[in-house]
């Protein structure tokens, strides 16, 4: 299974590894200002990924919010580069 999500007009796949089963799946457009647990899922794929969202704090590894803030924001333009 492969779940996208969309950001900006770009989708990201998410390939189905056993970390990424254990998350929300994807099933609605994220972008700032949302919140939910599919928002942390998506934190917690980037900082796997090495794509970091905050280095210390909230967004952090380990400390991954609910809020798609412009840390996310970031960090997903960096993964999309």
């Amino acid at each position: 299974m492969v779940v996208a999500v969309m950001f900006a007009g770009v989708a990201l796949i998410k390939p189905a590894t056993s970390e990424a089963a254990s998350c929300s799946t994807f099933s609605r457009t994220l972008r700032m200002g949302v919140k939910g647990a599919d928002v942390q899922c998506l934190q917690e794929w980037l900082n796997a990924l090495g794509f970091t969202v905050s280095p210390s704090g909230a967004g952090s590894a380990g400390l991954e919010s609910t809020y798609f803030g412009a840390k996310t924001k970031w960090a997903v333009m960096a993964f999309q580069t």
